[in-house]
């Protein structure tokens, strides 16, 4: 499956992985299932990483509609002003519409949009073993 999570609770850490060709149905189901989660209100820590993603990104109605969606979601998380996303990519187009998202996102805590994996954990506050571990 190319769209996947994990949650850490140690590191109260989620990981988001994209990779190969993403259609965007499979994109809002893994969004599904990572809200449905019962451990996801314990994450203040969330890694989208985005790169091994193939073709092109999502359209900017798409990155609207996933800000309203997360904005909805965020209004009942107890960690929400504690809450870190940091999206990880490697194509510029990628990173692009990373940037495009944090100036969308509001109420969902921050956002910080990277190309390098320890930038992003020293970010979040997480030890680079916590992200790249796979289980």
């Amino acid at each position: 499956m190319p769209a996947t999570y994990r949650i850490d609770i140690a590191h109260a850490l989620m990981v988001s992985r994209f990779e190969g060709l993403v259609p965007l149905r499979e994109a809002w189901a893994l969004l599904d299932a990572e809200l449905a989660d019962p451990a996801y209100d314990q994450v203040t820590r969330h890694l989208v990483d985005t790169r091994e993603l193939e073709g092109p990104g999502a359209s900017a109605d798409a990155f609207r509609t996933l800000a309203r969606r997360l904005e909805v979601r965020f209004a009942h998380h107890p960690q929400r002003d504690r809450y870190r996303t940091a999206i990880l990519a490697a194509r510029a187009v990628d990173y692009g519409l990373g940037r495009m998202f944090q100036s969308m996102a509001h109420g969902i805590g921050e956002v910080a949009v990277f190309t390098d994996l320890e930038a992003a954990c020293a970010w979040l506050d997480v030890p680079t073993a916590a992200v790249t571990e796979r289980r």
